[in-house]
């Protein structure tokens, strides 16, 4: 934990946490049939994230690894929290790890890809060329983006254009932009799908509401795997509050 400590805390619990399971626990709550495609490590956390999803009802495709599982400690602080990150296994995460577990998926409607910035083996032009092989609805999920992580870099920017829908916070928008904090979720999403050229961009800002901004481009809309007709939709909605134009 670097120069940090903890020294005491009250109490410890693990959870299947990430876009990935995460999304696929909410969908599994509604009966749809769910697939983690995973790097795990032959070791006692590997076996916690397995057993954590498959008691939610959801199905794990994973590929063993020689590196260990991928672990987040988040402590909860009485002011805030924190979040300390070990890719280990997610190290080796590639293309071809990610295709293959995907085809072994029988109907696949859609496929969430979470945090590929912070995979070194599938970010940039590697990730674009994956999204281009998956044949069906496509989302990214930018959370824990870094200040090293803006567009142009080649990290994220080589494959958003590609995505159905992609989805940050408002500070990860913000980071992605070189925006300097304060602006409205509404603002981030129209900007931030302007940037990337993506179908679709969400960026949610916690208890302040949620937005969503499409393309402007109709033919970039009628091309994606959402399926949506050129000019089918001007205004998207912008949470709390009324639907508004983004």
């Amino acid at each position: 934990l670097g120069q940090e400590a903890i020294n005491a805390f009250g109490e410890a619990s693990s959870r299947a946490g990430g876009a990935a399971p995460q999304t696929a626990s909410c969908l599994a709550d509604h009966g749809v049939p769910t697939t983690v495609v995973a790097a795990l490590g032959d070791d006692q956390q590997g076996d916690e994230l397995r057993a954590l999803l498959k008691e939610r009802g959801i199905s794990v495709d994973e590929t063993l690894s020689d590196g260990r599982t991928g672990l987040a400690v988040v402590p909860v602080f009485s002011n805030g929290r924190g979040c300390y990150f070990a890719a280990g296994a997610n190290d080796a995460f590639d293309a071809k790890t990610l295709l293959d577990g995907v085809a072994r998926v029988e109907s696949v409607a859609a496929v969430l890809i979470g945090y590929p910035h912070l995979l070194p083996s599938l970010r940039g032009q590697a990730l674009g060329d994956a999204i281009e092989q998956i044949d069906a609805l496509v989302g990214v999920d930018l959370n824990g983006v870094q200040p090293t992580h803006y567009l142009g870099d080649g990290v994220a920017d080589a494959a958003l254009y590609k995505a159905d829908i992609v989805h940050a916070n408002a500070d990860e928008a913000a980071t992605l932009l070189r925006w300097p904090p304060g602006y409205h979720c509404t603002q981030l999403a129209r900007a931030l799908c302007d940037a990337t050229g993506a179908a679709c961009v969400i960026v949610t800002d916690g208890s302040n509401g949620a937005a969503a901004a499409v393309a402007s481009d109709p033919n970039r809309l009628s091309s994606s795997s959402l399926k949506w007709p050129a000019n089918s939709l001007t205004a998207v909605a912008s949470l709390p509050g009324p639907p508004g134009v983004a």
